[in-house]
C-alpha cells in the first residue's frame, strides 16, 4: 500500500451496501513490505476485536463497501478520525463449505503495484458463487436479415461513447494528504524552539520566542531566561528544544477566550515540579500582573511524582476537581493537549496524549471563565530536565477530527 506513515495502523472499514451498516476494525498484520501486505482476520458469529486476529461478524452476505485506512495508533475505529484513506474497493461475502477447501480467497499481487489494486474472485470460489451468465434464450433484440433495401445509405454505425470509454484516473488514496501546522486552524499563538529562526539567544540561553501566527512574541522576564538544549527532539535531525531553568517567557493578549485547546510536545528526565504553560495571576514581561485565576498545565507537588495535570476555573472561583492528569515516564518524549469547552450548563476539562483521550472531568451546573486580556507564561520552575520543544494554543475548542489533525502534524515533524 501506498502509506505516508512510517509505521501506521492498518483501519479496515466495510459497510454493507445495502443496509449501510458498517464494521471497521485493526486487522493482524502478517507480512509488510515495499510489495505487498498481508492481513489476517477471522469471520465469525460474534465481533470481538479485543483478539488477535480479530473476529468480525459480517451480518449480511453479499457485496461492501470496503476501505483501507492508515493511523498513528489504534486506539479509534472512527473512520472519520482516521489520518489517511489508503484503498477502497468493493469486497463480496459468500457462505461456503467450512469442511471442504474449495472456497477460499487466493493472494493477487499486481504486476503495477504502484497504481493497480485488484480484487478478484478466483476460479475455486466462482464454483460456490451462483453463477451470473448470459443465457441461451433468444434475446428480443432483431436477427439481422438479408432483406432489399432501397439504395444503400451509409448510415452511421454507433459508436462507444467517451462516457462508455475506460479512463485511467489517479488514485485518490495515492495522493498525499494536505500539509498542515498550527496555523493552518488559526492558532492564537505558537512557539517552536526546534526553528533557530524564532529562538532569540544569549549566551547560550533563550530570552525570548517568536510567535509564528504573526501574533506578539514570548519575551523573557527582565535579567530572566531559560536555558537552551541544541540536542534536539529525539529523531529530528539539526533540531533544538529547551530546558527550562527556573525562568519564565510570557506575553498578553487584548482578547477575551473561553474554551480552548493547547498542545504541547515535552519530556522530563526527572521530578521538577515544572510549569508547561500557564495563566494564573501571572506576571508579563512588563512586570503587568493578571489579577484572577484561569488555568495551568504544571506537574507541581500536589500530585505523585511523574504526573502532568491541569486545571482551569469557573465564574464562581471554584476550578475543576478532580483535575485531570497523566503519568509520564522519565525520558520519554509525549505530545500533550489539554481542551476545555462549555456545553450548555457543564464544563469538560480534557488531557490528551499521543492522539488518544486519557483523563477528563465534566462538572454540572458551573460555568468556565472568560479570560479578558490573559497573559500567558511557557515554562517556569522546575530544572534543566524537563524541556518542550513546541506549544501552541487555539482560542477556541478543536473537533476531534481537528485535533487528530494536530497530533499527526506533530507526529509526522517528529
Amino acid at each position: 500500500m501506498n502509506k505516508t506513515l512510517p509505521n501506521p495502523y492498518y483501519l479496515f472499514s466495510f459497510q454493507h451496501i445495502a443496509s449501510k451498516d458498517r464494521i471497521s476494525f485493526y486487522p493482524q498484520v502478517i507480512t509488510s513490505n515495499i510489495r505487498y501486505d498481508k492481513f489476517r482476520f477471522v469471520e465469525s458469529s460474534s465481533t470481538n476485536l479485543s483478539v488477535v486476529p480479530p473476529q468480525v461478524n459480517f451480518e449480511y452476505i453479499g457485496q461492501y463497501y470496503y476501505s483501507i485506512y492508515e493511523n498513528i495508533t489504534s486506539g479509534s475505529t472512527d473512520i472519520n478520525l482516521a489520518y489517511n484513506k489508503l484503498e477502497s474497493g468493493r469486497a463480496w461475502v459468500i457462505i461456503g463449505d467450512d469442511n471442504t477447501q474449495e472456497c477460499f480467497f487466493e493472494p493477487y499481487i499486481s504486476n503495477d503495484e504502484d497504481f493497480a489494486q485488484v480484487i478478484y474472485v478466483s476460479e475455486e470460489e466462482q464454483e460456490c458463487l451462483i453463477p451470473i451468465t448470459p443465457s441461451l434464450t433468444p434475446s428480443n433484440t432483431p436477427t439481422p436479415s438479408i432483406t432489399p433495401s432501397i439504395t444503400p445509405t451509409m448510415t452511421q454505425t454507433p459508436s462507444q461513447t467517451p462516457s462508455s470509454t475506460p479512463t485511467l484516473t489517479p488514485t485518490p488514496s495515492s495522493t498525499p494528504p494536505m500539509a498542515v501546522d498550527p496555523n493552518t486552524l488559526n492558532a492564537l499563538w505558537w512557539i517552536d524552539y526546534t526553528d533557530p529562526n524564532y529562538v532569540s539567544l544569549s549566551s547560550g540561553n533563550v530570552i525570548g520566542v517568536k510567535n509564528r501566527t504573526g501574533n506578539p512574541d514570548f519575551s523573557g522576564k527582565t535579567g530572566q531566561s531559560q536555558g537552551y538544549d541544541p540536542t534536539g527532539y529525539d529523531g529530528v535531525s539539526g533540531a533544538t528544544r529547551t530546558g527550562f531553568g527556573v525562568f519564565s517567557l510570557s506575553g498578553d493578549y487584548n482578547t477575551s477566550i473561553s474554551a480552548y485547546t493547547q498542545f504541547f510536545a515535552f519530556s522530563a528526565d526527572t521530578f521538577t515540579q515544572a510549569i508547561i504553560s500557564q495563566s494564573d495571576n501571572t506576571t508579563d514581561y512588563s512586570g503587568n500582573t493578571q489579577a484572577y485565576r484561569w488555568f495551568s498545565i504544571d506537574d507541581f507537588t500536589v500530585f505523585p511524582s511523574n504526573t502532568i495535570r491541569t486545571y482551569s476555573f469557573f465564574t464562581n472561583g471554584s476550578s475543576f476537581s478532580p483535575e485531570p492528569q497523566f503519568i509520564y515516564t522519565p525520558g520519554v518524549w509525549y505530545f500533550g493537549a489539554t481542551r476545555v469547552y462549555q456545553s450548555t450548563n457543564t464544563a469538560h476539562c480534557e488531557f490528551w496524549v499521543n492522539g488518544t483521550l486519557v483523563d477528563s472531568e465534566n462538572q454540572n451546573g458551573v460555568d468556565i471563565i472568560t479570560a479578558v486580556n490573559p497573559i500567558f507564561q511557557i515554562g517556569g520552575n522546575g530544572g534543566p530536565d524537563f524541556k518542550i520543544s513546541e506549544a501552541f494554543f487555539f482560542d477556541y475548542k478543536l473537533t476531534d477530527p481537528e485535533m487528530a489533525t494536530m497530533f499527526n502534524y506533530l507526529n509526522n515533524k517528529y
